[in-house]
């Protein structure tokens, strides 16, 4: 998996404690392409990821300090739009 020196650098800043953005695609349990970033649409980091392999597009935020990183998915492909109204269990009881 090649990882560019940009993610590289905000790998470094997710070890410092600072939460960062990220893209990823993967094929199984394999990691095809990983994109690590600061500011901008997800859209534009999909494409970039995309471009490096194919597979299962995931999205989200990497936050943590030294070792301890986590990596917090938002969304995966086909589960952009939120639940429809009135199927939260709160309100049925």
């Amino acid at each position: 998996m090649p990882v560019d020196s940009e993610t590289i650098g905000f790998l470094e800043d997710v070890k410092k404690g600072k939460p960062r953005h990220f893209a990823m695609i993967c094929k199984g349990v394999q990691i095809l392409s990983l994109i690590v970033y600061k500011k901008g649409t997800v859209e534009k980091y999909k494409k970039q990821a995309k471009e490096q392999g194919r597979g299962q597009f995931y999205h989200g935020v990497i936050d943590g300090k030294g070792v301890d990183i986590c990596f917090k998915l938002l969304s995966s492909d086909g589960y952009e739009k939120p639940a429809r109204q009135g199927t939260h269990p709160e309100k049925i009881f």
